[in-house]
């Protein structure tokens, strides 16, 4: 089973999404639910779920989350056990695997910016940061994909590079582990 995992990086601006459901299941992070509808959403921030929860996008789906407080919120508030707070993208992936997924594609998870300024498709709106703030998720999340990459060598993760995604030297050691190019990825799952 292929899993499309969508991280709000920019370089997810730029792909249709569509096509990949008839490919495999599409699993979406924090406020992607505000320009569609995964398969699976996933958060892990507690301010998005109190977000999510406000609207009817919870009344009709299910989001997992991996606190427990927050099913208090709605009863559609899943728990997904984690034994570390990880970033909602490897959260996401660990679902995927959980539900059987062998392929994990990981599109949007840039993990930096060219001029070091938040890369995000979210920024300046709701519980995201500012354009004009730092963006530290190369040092905060690699070693969240590290972890994963190291604790599931029987799944392959295909990291989808846009022009915006940092290219890591760390991820390249693993065997598990894969890029390719946005327009390939693009013209495979058209």
């Amino acid at each position: 089973m292929k899993a499309f995992v969508l991280g709000n990086g920019e370089s997810r601006q730029k792909l249709n999404v569509s096509p990949l459901s008839k490919h495999g299941f599409i699993y979406g992070c924090n406020g992607i639910y505000r320009d569609m509808r995964p398969d699976f959403l996933i958060t892990v921030d507690p301010t998005m779920a109190k977000e999510i929860a406000k609207t009817d996008y919870i009344d009709r789906w299910q989001v997992y989350t991996p606190y427990t407080d927050l099913q208090k919120l709605h009863k559609n508030f899943v728990l997904f056990k984690s034994s570390a707070r990880l970033c909602a993208g490897v959260t996401a992936s660990l679902i995927a695997i959980e539900h059987g997924a062998k392929e994990v594609y990981l599109i949007g998870h840039d993990l930096g910016s060219s001029n070091g300024l938040i890369n995000n498709i979210y920024k300046n709106s709701n519980n995201y940061k500012q354009a004009w703030e730092d963006d530290e998720s190369f040092n905060v999340y690699t070693p969240h994909y590290l972890q994963l990459l190291k604790s599931h060598p029987h799944i392959d993760f295909i990291r989808v590079m846009g022009k915006q995604t940092f290219s890591v030297k760390d991820f390249k050691a693993f065997k598990n582990y894969k890029e390719t190019k946005l327009d390939t990825f693009q013209k495979n799952f058209s």
